[in-house]
């Protein structure tokens, strides 16, 4: 073969090679059950959803052992539970058995025709936060379901998108008790000076509500050296501020989870040490 000849077909090959590496990955697929592990994991969902307590942690046990396999099953499961509280417990299991390396088989529910998929989705997708999982997310917080609206919205601030602070913070002062525990497990990544310089502008002097949220949403979002600017809200004397602030600086200091179930007399105790501490 001729000198040209050969080089043209290197190049045509180092091409070829280049464009191979640069096209998107394959795209994952859910791992496949058996037909007896099918079987099996029909009739476990239906006892994962049923009214007996101790067969549905049981059924969820077991599902749960069959792995990420069982997620498409799930997804059709969740699609027609009656009631929140069912959505919850199959969302649950879920987001037990879907790993990171399924992120593009989740993403294909954002748009799902049930919103307790799309809530499942795009809180899912806010717990692993992906820049290349941006624009979904924004999309959906126009989403006319209100809780995947709201989970989109912190899925952004973990992204390192503070304009959706604001709805977050709207939302939580509404409704703190049904937002926690996502609250919680989602924002952590944007925690820093620039996210707690937000929440505490909106903790005005003469709203209890927004100083409440505001203090809760710290706990997530505060750096430690913040610890300064949440300790002056120990002073106060109102009971709720300041069993907030306790709770906010034993998580921005500590690390520690919140005391939900303090008496009044705890909570100046518990301000009184804080303030030894941090002053």
């Amino acid at each position: 073969m001729k000198p040209l000849a050969l080089l043209r077909l290197v190049t045509l090959a180092v091409l070829g090679v280049a464009t191979i590496a640069a096209q998107d990955p394959p795209k994952p697929k859910w791992p496949r059950l058996d037909e007896t592990e099918s079987a099996r994991a029909r009739v476990l969902l239906e006892q994962l959803t049923g009214d007996d307590e101790d067969a549905a942690s049981a059924a969820g046990d077991e599902l749960a052992a069959l792995g990420a396999g069982i997620a498409p099953l799930t997804i059709v499961k969740l699609r027609g539970v009656p009631s929140t509280r069912q959505a919850e417990t199959v969302s649950r299991l879920l987001d037990d058995v879907v790993t990171a390396e399924y992120a593009p088989l989740v993403e294909e529910h954002a748009r799902d025709r049930e919103a307790t998929v799309r809530r499942w989705s795009i809180g899912w997708i806010a717990r692993h936060p992906d820049e290349s999982n941006r624009k979904t997310l924004e999309r959906a917080t126009s989403d006319k379901d209100e809780t995947t609206a709201f989970r989109s919205s912190a899925g952004l601030v973990a992204l390192g998108s503070l304009d959706a602070l604001g709805k977050v913070f709207d939302v939580c002062s509404e409704d703190w008790v049904s937002h926690a525990e996502f609250v919680g497990a989602v924002l952590p990544p944007a925690r820093g000076a620039a996210a707690a310089d937000q929440v505490l502008a909106r903790m005005t002097p003469d709203d209890v509500r927004a100083q409440v949220t505001g203090l809760r949403l710290l706990r997530s979002l505060a750096p430690k050296e913040y610890a300064t600017k949440i300790s002056p809200y120990l002073d106060t004397e109102q009971h709720a501020i300041k069993k907030e602030a306790v709770n906010a600086l034993r998580a921005v200091v500590d690390g520690d989870p919140p005391l939900e179930d303090l008496s009044v007399f705890q909570v100046i105790d518990q301000a009184r040490k804080w303030k030894e501490r941090v002053g």
